[in-house]
C-alpha cells in the first residue's frame, strides 16, 4: 500500500485519483485549501486524511504541514492543481500519457 499526498483532490482530475487510490487500497493524504475544504473532503473520501495548507501562501506551507499530523513516509506526490496559461493546451499524446502513469508508479491491475 503506497501513501500518496494529492493536491487539488476536491475536484475533476484530483477528485478522481483520489477515489481511485482508495479504491485500490491505497492511503490517500488530501491536501485542502481550508478547513471547510478539508471536513468536507473528509465525508467524501472516507478512507483518507486530510491535510490543511494554501499552496497560494508558500511561506506558511512548510509550518502548516509541521504542525499537523503527516505520515512517517510519503511513497508519492500526486500534484493534481494547477494553472495553464489561456490559450496554451498541454501536450496530450498517447505516448506522452502512458510515460508519465509509468513515471508515477501507478498500476491499474494492481
Amino acid at each position: 500500500m503506497g501513501v500518496h499526498l494529492i493536491t487539488r483532490a476536491g475536484s475533476g482530475i484530483g477528485a478522481t485519483v483520489a477515489g481511485l487510490l482508495a479504491e485500490h487500497g491505497e492511503e490517500p493524504w488530501l491536501l485542502a485549501r481550508n478547513e471547510e475544504r478539508a471536513e468536507a473532503l473528509g465525508t467524501r473520501f472516507l478512507r483518507s486524511r486530510t491535510v490543511v495548507a494554501d499552496l497560494a501562501e508558500p511561506s506558511v506551507l512548510v509550518t502548516a504541514l509541521e504542525k499537523q499530523g503527516l505520515p512517517d513516509r510519503l511513497d508519492f506526490l500526486r500534484h493534481v492543481a494547477g494553472v495553464l496559461e489561456p490559450g496554451r493546451r498541454p501536450d496530450s499524446t498517447r505516448r506522452r500519457g502512458r510515460r508519465y502513469w509509468r513515471s508515477t508508479g501507478w498500476r491499474q491491475d494492481g
